[in-house]
């Protein structure tokens, strides 16, 4: 089985996994999946690369380009890399519409929203009611590999079944879901409300704020978050 994974790879580059983390390498190799990295390219050539695949892991990285869901960008918020973006869109574009399942982490929890007609906190700090009292969600490096915080999970979601209701994840992101993207419903919330995880689509899309590549090694729960979506990758959507 193959799995696509999004990256900040330009098409001339010498190793097609740069830019691919290798904790999810290292996850995908260690349950033999063979990873295939989707690099910033032509539309054609990211079309070619979905076909290949069974599913698709849409990675973390820097902010999506505010333009996008029609805002100007605040101080905070990365430069844009709108080469990325057209990339990652067009991947969900296909891969949804062939029916192969979709994971998103961090970021690509965000890029999934915004692709179906969402809208950012571009720094939940600032904008966010109330984030930022409870919890630290923009830990500092080191911490952020490390459970942080708790979440409370919709026990009738795809998610309550790797994770149950409640369980602490890890967290280094400094912007959050704000208005919830057509068709996507909102499975799993920090204590102050920000949202960490979305479904769509019958359960062809999942995305989540945290980072599971970093915990599953060490929490049978986020493996079998993994587990769950290499399952709907090889035999179809639950």
């Amino acid at each position: 089985m193959k799995i696509g994974v999004t990256s900040d790879v330009y098409v001339n580059s010498a190793d097609p996994l740069t830019g691919v983390p290798a904790a999810i390498v290292d996850l995908l190799r260690s349950h033999g999946i063979t990873p295939v990295a989707v690099p910033i390219g032509n539309v054609a050539q990211t079309k070619r690369l979905i076909d290949e695949v069974d599913g698709l892991i849409l990675k973390g990285g820097i902010d999506v380009n505010p333009e996008l869901y029609n805002e100007e960008a605040l101080a905070t918020t990365d430069n844009p890399d709108d080469e990325r973006d057209a990339a990652e869109f067009t991947a969900l574009k296909e891969s949804t519409s062939n029916g192969k399942p979709v994971l998103g982490i961090c970021r690509g929890m965000q890029a999934i929203n915004v692709f179906f007609g969402g809208t950012l906190y571009q720094d939940i700090y600032t904008q966010a009611p109330n984030a930022g009292h409870l919890l630290n969600h923009t830990a500092d490096w080191d911490r952020g590999y490390f459970p942080t915080h708790m979440i409370n999970v919709d026990p009738d979601s795809y998610l309550a079944t790797s994770l149950g209701n409640r369980t602490k994840v890890n967290s280094r992101h400094h912007q959050a879901l704000n208005k919830v993207g057509d068709g996507l419903k909102v499975v799993a919330r920090a204590d102050d409300g920000i949202i960490e995880s979305v479904e769509g689509k019958g359960g062809l899309i999942q995305a989540v704020q945290w980072h599971p590549e970093n915990l599953w090694q060490d929490d049978p729960k986020q493996e079998q978050l993994f587990k769950n979506f290499f399952a709907n990758a090889k035999n179809g959507v639950m």
